[in-house]
């Protein structure tokens, strides 16, 4: 029997018999934390919240180094269960939200295409219902845009109030273009948006074309109209691409260019407001519209000068032109070519903001004097300028 005991290890029994003992008792330490969970009120969570964030402060500002082996396990099982909790959130989040998706009753589609009746203020009120309303409202807005073939700049926000703004112009814009004539008509117009008027451009050129009797009335609505094309013409470059006229499929950069030579007419009016505005329009014309002996035109403004110091009209004016004339083939400008030396080679002693601007324009005129210089260098313009002499 002596033998039999020390068979068996010291404590192993026990052991056991505490190992039985704990698996038969998890089960209700599990059920009393879930009660003890359940039982947590608001007030309560709160409060261990604000002991949780105590101690994270408290341990957070403990060196690193005071921490032994077992400590640091301890704090990483912390991080893990506190990280497993925020996305038992996130997950809880989706669920509403997808829940929120699913009851719906209606499709999207068919959503935007019944909300496509409403008024603008209709659909500003539709917007606030629910997300699924605000995305079905937003997508008619668009199509009501669309549908009334206007081309807005990129940064443009299009909402509701837009779109009944766009709306109210839209109707009322081919009564005003009936009546020109009459100044208050043209301030209104002149008000709208660009892409609006964009619409009525062939109405505003043919109001151009019409004969120019020298009154004052009509030489105010040349200078209004040609300010409204200018609003129009100076529009981003990704709008040109942008259709005005189904029917004839015409871009704008099409258009500009087929009605370059009228406003090109313009830069030689006999008051020097409507030369002004119609070089607005110029300075937007695509490249392409100064390939026919367009630059001509602008030789003018390069030359006209006043010796009285901010008397001159065309200070600006000679800016915008050589600042234009960089962005022209270097074989639309040998028109310019002398006038572009000579404002390179000023030596203007105006003070003030007069100084300023000289200084711009000589600069400028400095880049394309070497950019023709350099054209005149290369073995190409050699070999041309060579065959022209043969020929002659």
């Amino acid at each position: 029997m002596f033998g039999a005991s020390l068979s068996t290890p010291v404590g192993a029994g026990s052991k056991r018999a505490l190992g039985a003992a704990s698996s038969a008792a998890e089960p209700t330490r599990k059920a009393a934390r879930t009660e003890r969970s359940s039982c947590i009120g608001s007030n309560s969570l709160d409060e261990l919240l604000s002991t949780l964030e105590e101690s994270v402060a408290a341990v957070a500002a403990v060196r690193v180094s005071a921490f032994s082996g077992a400590q640091q396990l301890r704090v990483k099982a912390i991080a893990f269960q506190l990280a497993r909790q925020q996305r038992a959130f996130d997950c809880a989040r989706k669920e509403r939200l997808a829940a929120a998706v699913t009851e719906v009753v209606l499709p999207i589609d068919l959503l935007t295409s019944s909300m496509l009746h409403l008024s603008a203020t209709d659909l500003a009120f539709a917007a606030q219902c629910c997300r699924h309303f605000r995305l079905a409202a937003g997508r008619a807005v668009q199509e009501r845009v669309q549908r009334m073939r206007v081309t807005l700049d990129p940064h443009i926000k299009v909402c509701s109030e837009l779109l009944d703004q766009l709306e109210v112009e839209v109707k009322k814009a081919p009564a005003l273009l009936l009546r020109l004539q009459d100044d208050q008509s043209r301030k209104t117009l002149y008000s709208y948006t660009a892409a609006v008027i964009g619409l009525h451009v062939d109405g505003l050129v043919a109001n151009l074309r019409m004969p120019d009797d020298q009154s004052r009335e009509r030489r105010n609505q040349i200078r209004d109209v040609l300010r409204m094309l200018r609003r129009w013409s100076s529009q981003s470059q990704t709008q040109r691409t942008r259709l005005l006229n189904p029917s004839t499929l015409t871009s704008q950069e099409e258009w500009l260019t087929a009605h370059s030579s009228l406003f090109f007419s313009f830069l030689s009016h006999r008051e020097w407001l409507i030369r002004i505005t119609a070089l607005s329009v110029v300075c937007n014309l695509p490249p392409v519209a100064f390939e026919k002996g367009g630059t001509l035109a602008l030789l003018p403004f390069l030359t006209d000068t006043d010796t009285r110091p901010g008397a001159n009209p065309y200070d600006d004016m000679r800016i915008d032109v050589l600042r234009k004339c960089k962005e022209l083939p270097l074989s639309t400008l040998p028109p310019l070519r002398e006038a572009i030396e000579a404002i390179s080679r000023d030596r203007g002693s105006d003070s003030g903001l007069h100084q300023a601007r000289n200084k711009e324009a000589r600069s400028l005129a400095r880049e394309l004097r070497l950019l023709l210089e350099k054209s005149d260098a290369s073995p190409h313009t050699s070999e041309v300028k060579a065959e022209r002499l043969g020929r002659a």
